[in-house]
């Protein structure tokens, strides 16, 4: 992902944080897509922990990104693999999922408006 940091101080979504958690945010949103695949492979071999990990560090960091959205999400995702409840683990990747790919498509278009 080839994304500028101002770019992300434009959207709605991650409006309101400093531009050095600005400039992070890039990066950011591409450890959570490489972390879902992660959390899908154990939640195949139903290991729940390293899922729950993942939806605690989600919670505890979206907001501090302007991501309100991952953090409703990862605690969902807590929650839900603390009741080893698969489905909703399931759903809760999904949304992230969807949400990072939004975000994503959001900068790309960003960065070919004209200015």
């Amino acid at each position: 992902m080839t994304l500028r940091s101002d770019e992300w101080t434009e959207t709605g979504e991650s409006s309101g944080v400093s531009p050095e958690i600005a400039a992070l945010v890039p990066r950011y949103l591409a450890s959570k897509l490489r972390q879902i695949e992660e959390a899908r492979t154990s939640l195949a071999a139903k290991d729940f922990e390293p899922v729950r990990i993942f939806g605690h560090n989600l919670k505890g960091t979206g907001l501090g990104y302007g991501f309100p959205r991952i953090e409703e999400i990862g605690d969902e995702m807590e929650q839900a693999a603390l009741d080893q409840d698969e489905l909703n683990i399931s759903r809760q990747l999904d949304a992230l999922c969807r949400f990072l790919t939004e975000e994503c498509a959001c900068s790309r278009t960003l960065k070919s408006s004209p200015k």
